[in-house]
């Protein structure tokens, strides 16, 4: 019995501390050099569509290429003017960083 319940406990451990390890950024910058995985929140604009399910994003700390999933669109009317609210972690391509984003949403203040 005690040892079921160290190998769950230990389990549970292995398990959150991913989680607990990886901090949300904020910005395009610091998305770029943060690890696999990592969650994301970011607030800029979809500059440029690069082809397929890809975009470059920015905000005021430099640019960063996005993977949004068509069906995240839901009738979002998107301009490069249009302040987005985009939510993800990062991943890697061959060619660098890029997010892969669960969610969209118009920014607030838009």
């Amino acid at each position: 019995m005690t040892k079921r319940i160290c190998g769950l406990l230990g389990a549970l451990l292995v398990v959150a501390a991913p989680a607990m390890a990886s901090a949300s950024v904020t910005t395009a910058q610091a998305a770029k050099g943060a690890d696999l995985d990592t969650q994301v929140a970011l607030q800029g604009y979809l500059i440029k569509a690069l082809g397929g399910e890809h975009y470059l994003f920015r905000d005021q700390s430099g640019e960063l290429k996005v993977e949004i999933d068509n069906a995240l669109w839901r009738h979002i009317d998107v301009k490069g003017d249009t302040p987005l609210t985009l939510t993800g972690k990062v991943g890697n391509t061959r060619f660098g960083p890029e997010v892969e984003i669960d969610h969209m949403q118009l920014a607030d203040n838009h």
